[in-house]
């Protein structure tokens, strides 16, 4: 089928295609659907908008394998003919409280309330093709008893998890639908980081404070999560990032500290021990 250009005019449409429509210049959009084929998403009706739900048979323990139910789905938008069932055993360390979806405002361009990103063709196939998940309103918030709660508070601090590796909110300005120049470079980073550590931890920073304080508390706490899982067996940041006993901690980590001024006058050690510590116990998986 040829295709006919005209100066300022869209492109004819081709026929749509698994998970994917094709707009201006082959744009595509990246949709949850992607990389949750198996999930029904519902439009939340109170609120107007259209968002991401995780269907409610969402079973926590399988979900939190990524090797899983990745592909391509038939199907472009919400998927009104599932209906949900109900799950009699659901991990009580993670619920399907999602976090708030962040979009940086140089991405509202190009990124739908809903979580769905506008981006080039290349940059949909290499998300896709290495497991890299664009919207961080598919996490889930990490809830891990009282300690865990009680440090989110102190630090104020919302800590966010997905067993997928979910692209930093920041970085998706290098996937704009018009290109940028130093996408390659980024995509190769990307990359490497897929093969090389099985955990990614993110922080973004909130409220009134100097860029210096937000960046020292970016840093101070990103570490302090990594060395406290270095002392308890776990290697991130290394190749394979295994326990002794055979055990992976995969998938990706989101901090996004509220009050970086509070978080300051804590203790750093304190805050890497517990989240390390719920790390360990319900998003480790078993290595083949």
């Amino acid at each position: 089928m040829a295709i006919t250009r005209a100066p300022w005019r869209p492109l004819l449409l081709l026929p749509r295609s698994p998970g994917i429509s094709i707009a201006l210049q082959c744009r595509a959009y990246v949709t949850a659907r992607d990389f949750f084929p198996n999930e029904s998403f519902d439009h939340d009706k109170s609120s107007g908008s259209k968002t991401f739900r995780p269907n409610k048979s969402f079973d926590s323990s399988k979900s939190l394998d990524p090797d899983k139910g990745s592909g391509h789905h038939k199907s472009f938008g919400p998927n009104k003919s599932s209906r949900p069932k109900k799950d009699s055993s659901p991990n009580k360390s993670f619920g399907s409280k999602l976090v708030r979806r962040f979009i940086p405002t140089d991405v509202a361009g190009f990124m739908r309330q809903d979580g769905k990103l506008l981006t080039d063709q290349p940059g949909r196939d290499f998300l896709i093709k290495y497991g890299i998940e664009p919207d961080n309103g598919r996490m889930v918030r990490l809830q891990g008893g009282l300690e865990l709660s009680s440090i989110q508070k102190d630090y104020a601090v919302q800590l966010g998890y997905s067993p997928r590796h979910v692209l930093n909110p920041f970085d998706l300005r290098y996937f704009q639908p018009r290109g940028h120049p130093l996408s390659p470079k980024i995509k190769a980073g990307y990359a490497r980081m897929v093969q090389e550590r099985p955990l990614w931890i993110f922080a973004t920073v909130s409220g009134g404070a100097s860029a210096v304080v937000r960046n020292a508390m970016q840093r101070k706490l990103t570490r302090a999560v990594y060395e406290a899982l270095y002392k308890i067996g776990y290697h991130p940041s290394m190749p394979g990032g295994s326990s002794p006993e055979g055990a992976q901690i995969r998938g990706t980590l989101w901090m996004s500290i509220h009050d970086p001024c509070k978080a300051a006058t804590q203790s750093r050690e304190r805050f890497g021990t517990v989240v390390a510590g719920a790390l360990a116990a319900h998003c480790k998986r078993q290595l083949a």
